[in-house]
């Protein structure tokens, strides 16, 4: 499954003893291994999500979420339908885009299977999962819906480590779509939840991925205080892959 098996990941240190994140965050172990250069990823453009089921309170709105997130699946997904809106600062893509495609049309089926049986912790993780695969397979217009729902699912449910994640993924969709003002607001979005919540786990990732969509407005300078809040952060965890990623923008800085 497209999300799942993150439990295969050893946690990084730094969690401060927060719950099993990695376990139950497969999409984001599918982050981390996609690419041996883990850099060529660009996380931006977020949406502003007009209160997307954010104060949720009824089981009936609950409801109506739950099966939005089912309905917005098409059954089929074409693969790397995007054109760039514009220059992408260190895009991430698939390395199979064909076996991501195919990993996300056997989630599809658990995703149909969760919502049958009611379990909408499963379809929170599921769906995050295939918003993250459909947008490193360039079909980020159908993830950014799917990411919404995730959102506002996780937000229903309470999982705050969840809420963080869909709003990194968002912001990745939303950025690849060109709506890059968006897009960092739901990256601001993401550090303040992050902070509040007292939950440190994707900070270097929002931070890192915030810097290339400065980049890519040309905001040199808040692009490299981006990076360089993420770097001391991905060498206390002391993960090369990500070490490298961050201190390469920052060099590429110099030439955007």
């Amino acid at each position: 499954m497209l999300q799942r098996s993150f439990c295969s990941l050893p946690r990084i240190a730094g969690l401060h003893g927060q719950r099993a994140i990695w376990a139950r965050r497969p999409s984001l172990r599918r982050f981390v291994q996609a690419s041996p250069g883990f850099g060529a990823a660009a996380w931006s453009d977020l949406i502003e999500i007009n209160d997307l089921s954010e104060d949720i309170q009824d089981s009936e709105r609950g409801s109506a979420v739950s099966a939005s997130l089912w309905k917005s699946l098409p059954e089929t997904s074409p693969p790397m339908t995007s054109t760039p809106r514009t220059r992408l600062f260190r895009r991430f893509l698939a390395e199979d885009p064909a076996a991501t495609m195919q990993e996300i049309a056997a989630d599809r089926l658990r995703l149909e299977a969760a919502r049958e049986r009611g379990d909408q912790a499963a379809m929170l993780a599921i769906a995050t999962g295939i918003g993250f695969g459909l947008y490193i397979t360039g079909n980020e217009a159908e993830a950014a819906p799917m990411l919404e729902n995730a959102l506002a699912l996780a937000r229903q449910l309470g999982d705050r480590s969840a809420e963080i994640e869909a709003l990194l993924h968002l912001a990745t969709a939303r950025q690849y779509l060109g709506e890059r003002d968006q897009a960092q607001a739901l990256f601001k979005q993401a550090l303040d939840r992050s902070e509040a919540y007292g939950i440190d786990a994707f900070v270097h990732f929002i931070l890192h991925h915030q810097g290339r969509c400065f980049a890519e407005q040309g905001r040199i300078e808040e692009a490299r205080r981006s990076f360089e809040r993420a770097l001391p952060l991905r060498e206390r965890l002391g993960n090369p892959r990500f070490i490298n990623s961050t201190r390469a923008a920052l060099v590429d800085l110099a030439d955007w």
